[in-house]
């Protein structure tokens, strides 16, 4: 019955370990992230295509109250490849997006 008991223990102490190093994780994203999902959600919706991989370009100031959150992405049509550049628009008092612009890259 011990042993039962010093299992159980130990199982739950390793699930909260794994728990608190998932939420740390989490935690540790940088700021862009968020609009980096989005913009990847976008633009697949927009060319219907798959992303390939993307790349954080920075952030610009766009207006007093806002900036601009860039990214290039690499979109897989058919065989074909094309880049784009992709700018969310972001407010900074309410930390929500705003416009977003695409521009297709030679």
């Amino acid at each position: 019955m011990k042993r039962i008991i010093i299992l159980l223990m130990l199982a739950l102490s390793i699930i909260a370990g794994s728990l608190t190093m998932s939420n740390q994780a989490t935690a540790l994203e940088p700021d862009y992230a968020k609009w980096g999902k989005l913009a990847v959600q976008e633009t697949a919706s927009k060319y219907g295509a798959e992303i390939v991989d993307y790349k954080y370009e920075g952030r610009y100031p766009d207006t007093s109250e806002a900036v601009e959150e860039r990214f290039k992405l690499w979109v897989r049509q058919g065989a074909k490849e094309i880049s784009v550049r992709v700018s969310v628009h972001v407010q900074l008092r309410t930390n929500t997006a705003g416009k977003i612009d695409f521009e297709k890259l030679d």
